[in-house]
């Protein structure tokens, strides 16, 4: 009885083992589909794209400054992107910055001001964008609701917050970090998302459930930023990457067999 059992065990652990093999094998085959080839564009490309859809609203996700990742939430790589190229008819939120909502609620709403916005909290934030702004709206003490799909939303506190236009871009700029979970971000503060080119969310994939319901498109961007989705732009310290994909096409010898 006991040899028996014995065998049924080794049997078990060996076509335990047989699966996980033939599993790993098989997603190892489909790397580059569910991997990291497709999912998020760059930033150049990403609004490239978005710009060049003749429909209303594109929703472009700054996955790589989600301050529920861990990013500081003040990363000016887009915005300044946006300045550049002469876009206007768009809006982002949430950009973290204190100092400009102080100075926006100081001189309150209709001024115009010039401020220093943004990229203070590290290298990856990029560079603080100086610029001139009209504080169109200010709120103290905002709650951010997060839709959920069924019960009430959630309610997060994002401090006391300012909309500023800059050259036709709407930013909000909030004095605590959150995620930006929904359109009503804009609408609460007099900007009108849904008549917008552009909607720029700092949020990895939560925003989706509030947004894609009024987006023409939704395009996933891996911009410059601290939480990188495609880990090949970051700079690990104690990772060796010699042998593991996505840095090495094929580590496993499999493509050729």
């Amino acid at each position: 009885m006991g040899a028996s059992v014995l065998v049924i065990a080794d049997r078990s652990e060996e076509l335990a083992a047989q699966t996980a093999r033939s599993f790993g094998r098989e997603v190892y085959r489909i790397r580059k589909q569910i991997g990291f080839e497709g999912i998020s564009l760059g930033m150049d490309a990403a609004l490239s794209r978005a710009l060049a859809n003749g429909l209303r609203p594109i929703v472009v996700a700054d996955q790589s400054d989600n301050v529920g990742g861990g990013a500081p939430g003040d990363a000016t790589f887009v915005l300044r992107w946006l300045l550049e190229h002469g876009v206007e008819d768009a809006a982002t939120a949430i950009m973290y910055d204190p100092e400009v909502v102080k100075i926006a609620k100081n001189v309150g709403t209709g001024a115009r001001i010039p401020i220093r916005l943004g990229g203070k909290l590290g290298v990856l934030s990029g560079q603080p964008v100086d610029t001139e702004a009209v504080v169109t709206a200010i709120r103290e003490r905002y709650m951010h609701p997060f839709p959920q799909e069924t019960g009430s939303a959630w309610y997060f506190p994002i401090g006391d917050a300012a909309a500023l236009n800059i050259r036709g871009i709407d930013v909000i700029v909030s004095s605590e970090r959150c995620q930006c979970f929904s359109p009503s971000i804009f609408s609460d503060f007099g900007v009108d998302p849904r008549s917008k080119k552009l909607l720029i969310p700092k949020s990895y994939q939560h925003f989706y459930g509030g947004f894609a319901p009024i987006a023409a498109e939704v395009i996933y961007m891996a911009g410059p930023g601290a939480i990188q989705p495609d880990p090949r732009e970051l700079r690990y310290s104690n990772l060796d990457t010699d042998l593991r994909y996505p840095w090495v096409e094929d580590p496993m010898g499999e493509d050729a067999r």
